[in-house]
């Protein structure tokens, strides 16, 4: 196997045919060999990402169904650092996969430091409309799937949420995110 330099500083391998082989053969070995390690993470009906050990013990509770202001209880311990997609109430009908189309939504979000609300759409009385290609990518994922009346749960990492920066004064520097967010549907034509 020899290096070469491609444009850029971009490294390439020029390799035979045995060597090309030898690096399967390797990289079969070492998918096997990790296959026992567990992530405990599992997909979600969206088909996102959700940490199942977060599942198990940090959820927070959460009361009211669907069209209710939600209760969202005060987190406890660490948060988890994966995004955490979790269906309270299945919906009906086509679910959201297209995130250029807006939609209704009902929310309410809190921070995971102090459990205190910052923002809620429940509060304001009545959905807002957005398509999920103009929001923080906790929600642009984990909101995908999600069909009308569903009500989800997510608890959003920093760095699918707002950061390093945070989104003063509401939201601190590196703040995992909890939202409970309502599909009320289609949001109407304008």
């Amino acid at each position: 196997m020899s290096f070469h330099a491609e444009p850029k500083g971009v490294v390439m391998y020029r390799s035979s045919k045995s060597a090309v082989v030898a690096a399967i053969a390797a990289a079969t070995c070492m998918a096997i060999a990790l296959s026992g390690c567990s992530s405990n993470t599992t997909n979600s009906p969206s088909g996102t990402k959700t940490s199942s050990a977060s599942q198990a013990s940090n959820i927070p509770k959460v009361t009211g169904g669907y069209g209710a202001n939600p209760t969202i209880a005060k987190p406890k311990g660490n948060p988890p650092t994966e995004l955490v997609v979790k269906d309270l109430v299945v919906g009906k009908g086509t679910p959201v996969s297209d995130i250029t189309k807006p939609y209704l939504w009902n929310y309410e979000g809190i921070s995971w430091s102090d459990g205190k609300v910052f923002d809620s759409s429940f509060d304001r009385g009545a959905p807002i409309p957005f398509a999920l290609n103009g929001v923080i990518s906790g929600w642009t994922e984990g909101l995908q799937g999600i069909k009308p009346g569903g009500r989800r749960l997510l608890i959003i990492p920093p760095e699918k949420g707002y950061g390093a920066a945070g989104s003063p004064p509401a939201i601190g520097p590196n703040e995992t995110l909890v939202f409970v967010v309502d599909l009320v549907g289609n949001a109407p034509s304008q």
